[in-house]
């Protein structure tokens, strides 16, 4: 059995990555750490450097990213945009492999949440069609995306 801890849950630094518990986690004896692509995606090139010199300090890996994408970037609605969601996913895939990330958690709950009034059937098509033009870029990362399940709670 491998143990590994999602570190934006422990965040208490500004950027929310939670990159400050990595030592913590290492001497804990834990074999990997989960970061949030969306949170470390944003950060500045010197500070995405920073990250992954800490990252690799610590001794352990970064093998799976949460988090792919920040609720700013609409997936679905009229509001979508498929190009600059790709724009953000090849940048974002990019720094998930640097970090030796295998697996992306694809949840965004708040990017692909299907807007009140729109269909839901076209939001489902519109996030379809992002995972297929994902898959590429992934794949030239040898980055595995999966589907977090996320559901709204029914209300009775």
């Amino acid at each position: 059995m491998r143990f590994g801890c999602c570190l934006n849950m422990v965040s208490s630094e500004a950027d929310g990555t939670g990159i400050e518990a990595i030592n913590a986690l290492a001497k804990a004896g834990y074999d990997y750490a989960e970061l949030p692509l969306a949170e470390m995606t944003a950060l500045a090139d010197r500070e995405f450097r920073s990250l992954e010199e800490q990252v690799r300090r610590s001794g352990i890996s970064c093998e799976v990213c949460n988090n792919f994408f920040p609720g700013s970037i609409r997936l679905t609605g009229e509001d979508a945009r498929l190009d600059t969601a790709l724009r953000y996913a090849d940048k974002a895939l990019r720094r998930a492999h640097i970090l030796g990330a295998e697996i992306v958690v694809f949840g965004s709950g708040q990017a692909k949440n299907v807007p009140s009034g729109y269909p839901a059937d076209k939001g489902y098509s519109q996030v379809v069609q992002l995972l297929k033009k994902i898959n590429v870029c992934a794949g030239e990362q040898n980055i595995t995306v999966v589907i977090e399940p996320l559901r709204r709670r029914s209300v009775i």
